[in-house]
């Protein structure tokens, strides 16, 4: 196992039952990653809010159900 192996799988059964993925990605650095947070990926954290907002109602049809799944360094945003 291990993650790799579960995005392989996820991605593989994503693909067989044509599901779209999105993803939106902050870069960070090691040392970002253990320090206070900048302004900077702050205020990227909010712009990115908003442009899953965008692709759920741009994408995702009434009714239907989305996952938003924060992957990583995610404590705190949103």
């Amino acid at each position: 196992g291990g993650p790799g192996v579960d995005k392989y799988k996820i991605e593989e059964i994503a693909k067989e039952r044509q599901i779209p993925l999105y993803a939106f990605v902050i870069y960070e650095s090691i040392v970002e990653a253990i320090t206070p947070m900048r302004e900077a990926i702050a205020k990227a954290a909010d712009t990115v809010v908003e442009k899953v907002k965008s692709v759920l109602l741009e994408k995702v049809p009434a009714g239907s159900t989305a996952i938003v799944a924060g992957i990583g360094n995610t404590v705190g945003i949103g």
